[in-house]
């Protein structure tokens, strides 16, 4: 009787994607779309400059669906965040399966340069 409610519990879960957690250097070469982020007025005055790193989560359809930060300028994480939300990559296949790819993403904030 345990054998038979394992079985039918095992049935009834729909298969889960498969996920993998790929290097950022290899996942950025499938990156089709970004935009660099907004520079926040507040940190721009304060002339707050550096790199956030985030944690992304990308779906089978090369969409971010989530994105945590990591490490970076507090002043400067909602922007990287609401940056990388908007990107798009070429989806992921293995084995033949569409499979959802955790990979970490850094976004550089730099001060404009001043004229000459």
């Amino acid at each position: 009787m345990a054998a038979f409610l394992l079985t039918a519990l095992a049935i009834a879960q729909p298969k889960a994607r498969p996920r993998i957690r790929v290097g950022g250097t290899v996942q950025a070469t499938r990156l089709k779309t970004s935009a660099p982020p907004e520079y926040p007025a507040a940190a721009l005055a304060a002339r707050v400059q550096g790199v956030v790193r985030l944690e992304v989560l990308i779906d089978t359809t090369g969409a971010v669906t989530q994105a945590t930060v990591q490490s970076g300028p507090a002043q400067l994480t909602l922007a990287a965040r609401e940056a990388v939300l908007r990107y798009k990559y070429t989806p992921t296949e293995l084995n033949g399966q569409a499979a959802e790819v955790i990979t970490v993403v850094d976004v550089r904030f730099t001060l404009p340069r001043k004229g000459p």
